[in-house]
């Protein structure tokens, strides 16, 4: 990832889908660019014995040096990602 935003999310009830909606969310806000990658530790994945899941636009991939509860959100390609007004 050529570029990213670090979010914290510990909050217990939501599940990891609402966890990378949200920050991806921000991300928009902040950066005006639409996020398509967020790397988390692999206890994300709980349950499951895939490595990658798909939100919305947002490739969610499993990435060994990521501490649990956080997410490194951003875009593969940062010039092209330019959210439409």
């Amino acid at each position: 990832m050529k570029s990213g935003m670090l979010w914290l999310d510990d909050d217990p009830r939501s599940t990891l889908e609402e966890k990378v909606r949200r920050a991806a969310r921000h991300y928009r806000r902040k950066y005006k660019r639409k996020p398509d990658t967020c790397l988390v530790h692999r206890a994300a994945f709980t349950g499951e014995n895939r490595k990658t899941l798909q939100v919305g636009d947002v490739t969610v991939r499993s990435h060994h040096p990521m501490l649990p509860c956080t997410f490194w959100v951003g875009s593969e390609n940062f010039e092209t990602r330019a959210v439409s007004r």
